[in-house]
């Protein structure tokens, strides 16, 4: 992976971000949006991720799907949801929902060279989330769904 090194960028690129807003129904992402924003980005995944590991994550990659960065996040897609006790000795418990359905946002840097942005993840559902990831869609940067924000 190209290492994402701040130290290298002028002020002008640090300020580059990228907000893409997803939808998900399911285990079906599709990639709604994608805003060009001036803020400073997220920094990089302090280590590379690997092949195998479980969790959630997202890289972006270039033209030859060569790794430029990569983060990850808590599992955004949820697929149960938290009840809390009537009372105060009744515990919280989970409950799976039958219909997963929602949005979330991810912000990255705005590469220049940055062609697709690959989401991964474990299995969806609780007993599963510890088992390896895989690649769960794959999106291109660059359609006609973009729009600058100042």
């Amino acid at each position: 992976m190209e290492n994402y090194n701040r130290k290298q960028i002028n002020n002008d690129a640090l300020k580059k971000t990228i907000r893409l807003t997803f939808s998900y129904e399911g285990s079906e992402v599709k990639l709604d949006s994608v805003q060009h924003i001036r803020m400073i980005p997220p920094p990089p995944q302090p280590y590379k991720i690997e092949k195998g590991q479980s969790g959630f994550w997202f890289e972006i990659q270039d033209e030859n799907q060569r790794v430029l960065y990569q983060r990850s996040l808590h599992n955004p897609i949820k697929f149960d949801v938290e009840v809390h006790g009537n009372s105060i000795n009744e515990p919280s418990t989970r409950h799976k929902l039958k219909s997963p359905k929602g949005i979330f946002e991810i912000l990255s840097p705005d590469l220049d060279n940055g062609y697709s942005i690959v989401l991964f993840s474990s299995p969806l559902g609780e007993q599963e989330f510890n088992k390896p990831a895989s690649e769960l869609a794959r999106f291109n940067l660059k359609p006609n769904n973009q729009e600058d924000v100042k």
